[in-house]
């Protein structure tokens, strides 16, 4: 008769894809809102088109809304997730930070696996 050990480690379950994401879109549609808010621009009414529209983010902002995602991965993201010269929507920044985020993840995870 064979014994299996399982790990009930929840950061060892699946990266938090979901979780990760809405906190991204979440963080950004509300830095892209002020934005628009300071600088007059009228934004489109659905949140879908918002995510699409054009507007440059700044890569100092994404970073700063990297911290947000920290909590949810349960480690700090590193500044160089963030392209240097920032993102023209958020649908672009999402798109290239998520990846990141995973790899990041998956390497923390084999890391923590090694102790």
């Amino acid at each position: 008769m064979s014994t299996l050990t399982v790990s009930t480690r929840p950061s060892a379950l699946s990266f938090p894809r979901v979780s990760v994401e809405a906190k991204l879109r979440d963080e950004l549609l509300t830095s892209v809102k002020s934005l628009a808010s300071l600088r007059e621009i009228t934004l489109p009414s659905t949140t879908g088109e918002i995510y699409a529209i054009r507007f440059h983010i700044d890569s100092l902002e994404v970073v700063n809304i990297l911290c947000a995602a920290d909590k949810i991965v349960g480690f700090e993201l590193k500044n160089n997730i963030v392209k240097a010269g920032g993102y023209e929507s958020i649908n672009e920044a999402v798109s290239h930070v998520m990846p990141r985020i995973e790899s990041a993840w998956m390497k923390h995870q084999f890391k923590g696996a090694t102790k």
